[in-house]
């Protein structure tokens, strides 16, 4: 059997709320009282109309403005982008070249390329 659409596992976050945002070494990690982002590539997004890239400038101050927020929306775009919508704010993982896979059992979506992963997990 086929795995589900490579959105299925992101789309578990919705109308889930920030609990954290975690600075790992060379990562970053979005935490939801359990499911957890993890970017293994460099994530941007806006705040407002405030434009932000990790890990430039105050990016780290802004990301964790999303804290309490809750996703209402989700875009994912094979090879390119895999991006959250918190009202009109927005967290994006640039995705290239790359594998998107859910595992139901696991609770668990990544996406690599042997350079960027990005992962859900439960």
């Amino acid at each position: 059997m086929a795995d589900p659409r490579p959105a299925d596992g992101i789309i578990r976050l919705l109308g889930l709320e920030v609990s954290a945002v975690c600075f790992v070494r060379d990562y970053v990690e979005l935490h939801f009282d359990g499911p957890v982002l993890r970017a293994l590539s460099n994530p941007f997004g806006r705040y407002g109309s405030w434009g932000w890239r990790f890990p430039e400038d105050s990016s780290p101050t802004v990301m964790r403005y999303y804290i309490r927020k809750i996703a209402d929306d989700v875009e994912f775009i094979p090879d390119r982008l895999l991006a959250l919508d918190f009202g009109e704010h927005r967290f994006a993982i640039p995705l290239r070249a790359s594998v998107m896979r859910y595992r139901a059992s696991s609770g668990r979506a990544t996406a690599w390329d042997g350079r960027v992963r990005s992962q859900l997990r439960r």
